[in-house]
């Protein structure tokens, strides 16, 4: 998928609240002894990265959708 950099606009924090939480699942903390403190995301399986595509494609139509209506709200003045 392209990275379109103008849509990034239109993101609010409950868009990018939902998708940290739909991963929570997948961040596996450090050990405690750890020198850095971070920990990793693990992989996703076949099925899951299926669902974050799907999950993704319609956060784009989303953000896509919001861009039109600005455009449209822009154009009437």
């Amino acid at each position: 998928m392209k990275l379109r950099v103008d849509l990034l606009a239109h993101l609010t924090f409950k868009d990018v609240l939902n998708e940290a939480l739909h991963h929570q699942h997948q961040y596996e903390a450090e050990s405690v002894f750890a020198k850095t403190g971070a920990g990793k995301l693990k992989p996703l399986s076949p099925t899951e990265r299926a669902e974050d595509q799907k999950r993704g494609a319609s956060l784009a139509a989303k953000l896509k959708r919001r861009n039109a209506k600005k455009e449209k709200r822009e154009r009437k003045f």
